[in-house]
């Protein structure tokens, strides 16, 4: 807990900086409007309202220091590093409008990549990760019957890691459950697997069907996740789906948290 303060500390305090830049020019002081507006009416020739030339002074203002943050901004990567990335949500919008554009997925929970990439927040910066057309993906339904009456059902990728039932939270075990598994690589330990992202598509239409709230548990690589979300969430009225999202403790055997999180 004092590890995520000290980051959104930090993060505040950028972007609380940005925010008071912006608005130093409501601070200008009474002096410089009124010769701001002597300087206007001894070149316009009429006399101008003190109201209304500190609305227009000051709106100018703000808007031109927005602009020149938003620039310098526009060309940086928000939360690059080796900082793990789980702040609140609302951190990533305020960097969104301080005009960053660019992000990698890399060392973010999953929950904050589904919702950067559902919101389309920023450009995702690509992360190298080889293709696999020929890896093989292994599907297990042993636990899953499909029903029009299922309420929820477990849908487990395990993709750069294993994982395993006792990994499972207790309360969601003996759910229906999808397994879906894909193999070593010969390739690299982390590869984007087409087959991968068309098991997933598939078993996802099938869980849609049945009308059920979908527990997603996740080892996938950034562009796996990413290609999850895009080609299979956000693929027609699937951007509907009722989904919860498991992450991982960060220590012991790995298990997952036994409360998802809805994105």
């Amino acid at each position: 807990m004092n590890t995520l303060w000290k980051k959104c500390k930090k993060i505040f305090l950028q972007e609380a900086i940005y925010l008071i830049i912006i608005i130093i020019p409501l601070l200008l002081p009474d002096s410089w409007i009124e010769l701001i507006k002597k300087v206007f009416e001894s070149w316009n020739g009429t006399t101008i309202n003190q109201d209304i030339t500190e609305i227009v002074v000051k709106t100018i203002l703000i808007i031109a220091v927005y602009i020149f943050i938003f620039r310098i901004n526009s060309q940086k990567e928000f939360f690059n590093g080796d900082i793990y990335g789980d702040i609140p949500i609302g951190f990533y919008y305020i960097a969104k409008f301080l005009g960053y554009k660019k992000i990698s997925l890399i060392r973010k929970p999953y929950d904050i990549q589904f919702k950067i990439l559902k919101r389309d927040l920023f450009e995702i910066v690509d992360d190298n990760i080889e293709k696999d057309e020929n890896v093989n993906v292994q599907i297990d339904k042993t636990n899953f019957e499909y029903s029009n009456n299922m309420r929820e059902c477990n849908l487990i990728i395990a993709d750069t890691y294993p994982i395993n039932k006792e990994q499972i939270p207790e309360n969601k075990r003996n759910l229906d459950s999808i397994w879906i598994k894909r193999e070593n690589s010969s390739i690299s330990t982390r590869v984007y697997s087409p087959k991968l992202i068309n098991e997933v598509s598939e078993n996802v239409a099938l869980i849609q069907k049945a009308g059920a709230k979908i527990n997603l548990y996740l080892t996938t690589n950034t562009k796996n996740t990413e290609k999850i979300v895009k080609d299979v969430f956000m693929k027609g009225d699937r951007s509907s789906y009722e989904i919860e999202i498991f992450l991982q403790e960060s220590n012991g055997g790995r298990k997952f948290k036994e409360k998802g999180i809805k994105v």
